[in-house]
Formats: structure tokens, sequence, C-alpha cells
């Protein structure tokens, strides 16, 4: 007997829809990049975590950020008159001129990371989030979208329909 599943098996489960992943986003081919879920509530959950994470900004980039260039990771040196110095994986020292930094952090390729922003969960958040039933997903996800217009400042939902205590959390 196997402990673990083919891709096969895999690829069937996502065909019956028992399992959920978004085809859009990477394809099953790449299968380090192609994240898999219970249901498409859980993997709207999960969407819903990251994007509530606001990138620090790039023009505030200061000796002690980090950053994500090219999906990966980078710890800044040093910020100079003529060019920002980085540290990457392996130790890799590179310099990249301020006006190259710029085209890259407005064009969306650079992009500042908060320190507290480790895209791991923790295991009492996925401890919660594999016990939940998919009417919990549906209402989290529900009111998710709530707060976050809320705090958008778009226009509150109609009274009564969201306890005040939603919004206060």
């Amino acid at each position: 007997m196997k402990d673990t599943a083919t891709r096969d098996d895999i690829y069937q489960l996502i065909a019956s829809e028992r399992l959920y992943a978004d085809l859009r986003t990477a394809p099953l081919a790449e299968p380090g990049q192609v994240f898999i879920f219970p249901s498409s509530e859980a993997a709207a959950f999960r969407a819903g975590v990251l994007s509530a994470r606001q990138p620090a900004p790039v023009h505030g980039m200061e000796a002690g950020s980090h950053l994500r260039w090219d999906g990966k990771a980078w710890k800044v040196l040093n910020v100079g008159e003529t060019a920002i110095s980085l540290l990457g994986e392996g130790e890799m020292l590179t310099e990249v001129p301020i006006s190259a930094f710029e085209s890259l952090a407005k064009a969306g390729r650079i992009q500042g990371v908060s320190a507290n922003d480790d895209p791991t969960p923790s295991p009492e958040a996925v401890k919660q989030l594999l016990k939940a039933s998919e009417r919990d997903l549906k209402l989290a996800n529900y009111r998710y979208g709530i707060v976050c217009q809320f705090l958008r400042g778009k226009s509150r939902p109609e009274e009564g329909r969201v306890p005040p205590r939603t919004l206060r959390r």
C-alpha cells in the first residue's frame, strides 16, 4: 500500500472536482508553481489573505529593508547616491543603479516586503483551516470581502446585514 499519490491521482481528483487548482494561475506541468486546495473556497481564502498584505513602499528603502525581485528575496545593504547594494541568496552581492532600481520598482518587478511578511501560515492557522467546513470558508470569504470594502472607504453594507462586530475586529 502506498502512502503517496501519483500525479495521475491528483489530476483525477482535480478533474472530478474533489480537489481544486486554479489552472489560470500556473499550468499543471509546473508542479512547483501550482497550489492544490480542498475547494475553491479554500483557494479564495488563501488569495484573500495574501492580497491583504500590503507591500512596503519601495521608495522608502533603507539598509536592512527586504524586497522581492523576480520572485527572490533580497536584503538592502546600502542605499548610496548612485546605487543600491543588495544581498541575495547564497550571500550574492549585487549593486543596482538607482535609476534601474526605480524603473524596476515602477514596473512592479521589485516590491518591498514587510519584515513580518512571511507567507507561511502559523501551525494554529493551518489547524483551523483544515477543520473549517466549506460553509465556514464561504462565510469567512464573505466577511473578508466586507471588511476589505470598509477599509477601502467604500460604503458600508446595508445596516442589519453585517453585525458591527465584524467590522471592529
